[in-house]
């Protein structure tokens, strides 16, 4: 006999611990570590395989748990990153020389490109969440991703002269940002092709996405935590979080690395095709099932 749907929300809420195995518990972990930086949608990953799978709703504060962790490897590597970048006297982080003026400006860029998602993420909410209950809305979604990122790859051959990120620059990422509330649609996919439709280079592009990321997915997650109430969380689903967390965080710095390498080395497309193979698939085996 199935559940209700206050069973459900209870389970969602931290009730019926015994529903999250551990195979589920780490392989969300490992999906949103791998997912939420490399451009092929962690909320579509998230969405449809358990879907398929057949599996309720992860906790929320499981949930919240390992999404922490993706904005802590995002917080670590960067921090090592811009360490680096100082200690060399020939390098560049942002296309200029990493000082505290270029600290200053990246605060105030991150800022702009944060304002978009968060307003329409807070006003809209109710809006999006029904997206996240049906895998056909996330498959979908993620073929437009690959789309996306086709059109980013296409157009850094039509720039000769990569530009620094701006006011104006970063706040258009930022609109794209709001747009990736949609399962399915990237939020990485579309803030570095946001970028790179305005000139700006894929690796630069890329250390802001993923720093605007950390601020947006820590701003949610702790709005998240707030609303649980701490009676409803187990013990059981603390040590299963408290593991998600860390599998997410090095799965998340692993990601991080693979993705700056192949920006440097390959092109957006392979991406693309991937998100095509998936969210095509998905939908054939919907129709035939």
């Amino acid at each position: 006999m199935g559940l209700s749907t206050q069973e459900i929300e209870d389970q969602r809420y931290g009730g019926y611990v015994s529903i999250m195995g551990w195979a589920q518990a780490i392989v969300l972990a490992v999906i949103q570590g791998l997912t939420e930086f490399i451009p092929v949608s962690s909320s579509a990953h998230l969405v449809i395989i358990p879907g398929i799978l057949s599996w309720l709703p992860a906790p929320l504060f499981y949930d919240v748990m390992v999404h922490f962790g993706t904005a802590f490897s995002v917080l670590i590597y960067f921090l090592v990153d811009f360490i680096k970048s100082r200690s060399r006297s020939d390098s560049r982080f942002d296309g200029r020389r990493p000082d505290n003026k270029t600290l200053m400006r990246w605060i105030i860029f991150i800022v702009l490109g944060t304002v978009p998602a968060a307003i329409i993420g807070f006003l809209f909410n109710d809006f999006f969440e029904p997206f996240f209950s049906a895998p056909v809305y996330a498959a979908s979604f993620l073929i437009l991703t690959g789309f996306i990122l086709f059109s980013a790859d296409y157009t850094t051959r039509f720039y000769k002269k990569n530009m620094d990120i701006r006011w104006h620059s970063s706040f258009l990422i930022g609109i794209a940002q709001a747009v990736a509330i949609f399962p399915g649609i990237s939020r990485s996919g579309v803030t570095i092709s946001a970028g790179i439709w305005q000139g700006i280079s894929r690796e630069i592009a890329a250390k802001f996405s993923f720093v605007l990321g950390f601020v947006i997915i820590s701003g949610t997650a702790i709005y998240e935590l707030i609303r649980i109430p701490s009676s409803g969380i187990s013990a059981d689903i603390i040590f299963k979080s408290t593991v998600g967390l860390l599998i997410s965080a090095v799965v998340g710095i692993a990601s991080i690395k693979v993705l700056m390498m192949v920006l440097k080395r390959s092109r957006l497309l392979w991406f693309s095709i991937y998100c095509w193979i998936f969210g095509v698939g998905y939908l054939i085996i919907n129709v035939l099932s």
